[in-house]
């Protein structure tokens, strides 16, 4: 389901969330089992990670060997529960929150998130 625009109103406390968190636990080029590197796609997920043995959760940052942020920050979650409720999905309880960033011109491939 597509929201659009749904979270313009809100992007202020999201915004703020966000750039606290990536001062944390930055953006990175993910590197797929298959050793592609994503240029383009630069992925940042609490505990998932993906290198070339494979996609996996991991207790810390594989890069630095710290252990990941706090949990998801309230506004995620908030913002999210407004969405699902919207959608016909209300009670969904989300835990994580994968955060992409793509640059001008990239592109996103086919896939399914799991």
């Amino acid at each position: 389901m597509v929201l659009g625009g749904f979270a313009r109103p809100f992007e202020g406390p999201p915004v703020a969330a966000l750039q606290r968190l990536v001062k944390v636990a930055p953006f990175r080029h993910m590197v797929t089992p298959g050793s592609h590197v994503g240029r383009d796609d630069q992925r940042r997920h609490r505990r998932w990670v993906s290198d070339r043995t494979g996609y996996r959760l991991a207790a810390c940052d594989p890069e630095s060997g710290r252990h990941w942020p706090p949990p998801l920050p309230e506004v995620f979650g908030a913002l999210t529960a407004q969405a699902v409720e919207r959608a016909g999905f209300g009670g969904f309880a989300p835990d994580a929150c994968p955060i992409n960033r793509y640059e001008p011109g990239a592109r996103l491939s086919l896939h399914q998130e799991e």
